[in-house]
């Protein structure tokens, strides 16, 4: 089941400032902000991020982008709420400006 990232936003613990809104942050800020972090259960887990942020970070290529560029990408809140909906596409098809200039996948048409 995906999660709507509007709903995500409305159902946060964090209320960000409208300025901090306003701004470009990288995407695992963004999902931290918008609660799309699976939380550890215990001490020796770990945190994780949820399905449509690990979904859209493996389409739009941002390891890549942190591997080759030394530093994480940077996004919009739109444009990141536009790369999480990219995924539930069929076929998926990245968010243009959510693409990373790294990315080395190849997308078909069709």
């Amino acid at each position: 089941m995906a999660l709507d990232p509007d709903t995500a936003a409305a159902t946060s613990d964090k209320k960000p400032k409208a300025t901090e809104v306003a701004g470009v942050r990288t995407p695992d800020e963004w999902a931290r902000q918008l609660g799309l972090i699976i939380k550890k259960r215990a001490d020796w887990q770990r945190e994780g991020f949820a399905a449509e942020h690990q979904g859209a970070a493996m389409l739009h290529g941002w390891a890549e982008h942190g591997h080759h560029a030394g530093a994480p990408i940077r996004l919009t809140l739109e444009d990141y709420k536009a790369a999480l909906k990219a995924i539930n596409n069929s076929p998926a098809k990245p968010h243009p400006a959510a693409l990373s200039e790294y990315c080395n996948h190849t997308f078909q048409e069709g």
